[in-house]
């Protein structure tokens, strides 16, 4: 009974610790390769800093509670609620056409593509990571992408500076409650056996 309270009490902490995070990706189109990034080593985006076929991603804050109301692509995602940030780019060297799809482990609440939107919203940014903010960083009137519950669809074309997207999840729920609560209760139920055995 001791080794199993104390295999769910670490399953537990392990579980709190998880974030919402970037799960994986695909292009349909165009030629690359789906790259994620580790977003803890220093790296600069947002100008021609790839100059490849490829669609990247990566991680950015995790579990940050909004001080503030957050603008997204045709809405809003009020203060208070707790997200998980991510960031796709296309980069390639000349003007190349790119489709395909990135996935997350948390459900999508918006997407944020616009120049000024992005600028907006960089302090939910990796902070190993340089965002340099230009005209045309975000999407352009060609460029089109969809949201189905934790994945995102691109289709865009682009050549310099490249096509970005701020994705916002929904943070993970943490467990160390609910673990907890669950050890409680099965150390009441090892009490209960044992004052039935002395009896």
């Amino acid at each position: 009974m001791k080794k199993f309270l104390s295999a769910l009490f670490a399953a537990g902490m392990v579980a709190s610790a998880a974030d919402a995070s970037v799960v994986g990706g695909t292009v349909t189109l165009g030629g690359g390769s789906f790259v994620e990034l580790d977003s803890t080593v220093p790296m600069t985006i947002g100008k021609d800093n790839f100059n490849t076929l490829d669609m990247y991603a990566f991680d950015e804050l995790q579990d940050y509670t909004l001080t503030s109301d957050l603008y997204v692509d045709g809405g809003v995602i009020s203060a208070g609620k707790t997200v998980s940030s991510h960031y796709v780019a296309y980069d390639p060297l000349l003007w190349s056409r790119q489709a395909g799809s990135v996935s997350f482990s948390g459900k999508i609440l918006g997407v944020i593509s616009t120049t000024d939107s992005l600028l907006a919203s960089d302090f939910l940014g990796a902070p190993a990571v340089s965002y340099v903010s230009i005209i045309e960083r975000g999407l352009e009137g060609w460029d089109r992408y969809r949201v189905s519950d934790k994945t995102v669809d691109v289709s865009w074309w682009a050549s310099t500076p490249g096509d970005y997207m701020r994705v916002i999840t929904v943070a993970p729920v943490p467990l160390p409650a609910a673990g907890l609560l669950m050890v409680g209760a099965l150390g009441s139920l090892a009490a209960v056996r044992r004052r039935r055995k002395s009896a």
